[in-house]
């Protein structure tokens, strides 16, 4: 991977925080049922809280805008344009724009679907693989959460088997403790959003 400038940073990585700073969550509550999901069930403006409080369909198309946060940017960096370092970086602003959306005053969600679109565009046939993994166990214990953090360290685990770049996998680490990182930021914020709505 060949060392890139600073100033080569900024437009893909602006362009992907842009991106995943559209509140799909948000507007599409709001537009259904008039709802501000950041004050409904976990508080989080996320496809799965929009999938339990708005609706199934409405929970579906946040998904699959969320996914694409971080499949576009990925795809045309990497895909079409064959630049892998710019693709990681608008990656990267893709998962802050959607934890820390300019539009929602800075709080967004967790990036769970951003980054299973950045996966997807990555390594199609690796991601193809963890789903199904992940499919399996959640129809056998209909445990999201379990079947999620299976669904990542089957990846992980494949990446190392096929001796994918260790700068890769640094990489893949590294965005998916971001939904750890980001949970931990979010705490203190949403105790204090829910004391308020209780109050």
């Amino acid at each position: 991977m060949k060392i890139i400038k600073m100033r080569e940073i900024f437009l893909p990585f602006l362009l992907g925080y842009l991106f995943g700073s559209f509140p799909s969550a948000y507007i599409i509550s709001k537009k259904i049922k008039n709802i501000d999901i950041r004050k409904v069930g976990d508080r989080n403006p996320g496809a799965r809280n929009v999938y339990k409080n708005v609706g199934k369909l409405a929970g579906t198309l946040t998904f699959l805008i969320d996914f694409s946060k971080g499949f576009l940017p990925i795809f045309v960096f990497y895909r079409i344009f064959k630049k892998e370092n710019l693709a990681l970086i608008s990656g990267i602003g893709s998962i802050l724009g959607h934890d820390f959306p300019i539009f929602l005053k800075f709080y967004g969600g967790k990036s769970i679907s951003t980054i299973l679109g950045i996966l997807f565009s990555l390594f199609p046939f690796e991601f193809i693989f963890s789903i199904f993994i992940f499919l399996i166990f959640f129809l056998l214990k209909k445990h999201f959460d379990q079947a999620i953090a299976l669904f990542f360290v089957s990846f992980v685990l494949i990446l190392i088997f096929e001796k994918v770049d260790k700068i890769l996998i640094f990489y893949v680490l590294f965005i998916v403790a971001s939904i750890g990182i980001k949970k931990i930021i979010d705490f203190p914020r949403e105790r204090l959003r829910g004391k308020l709505i209780n109050s």
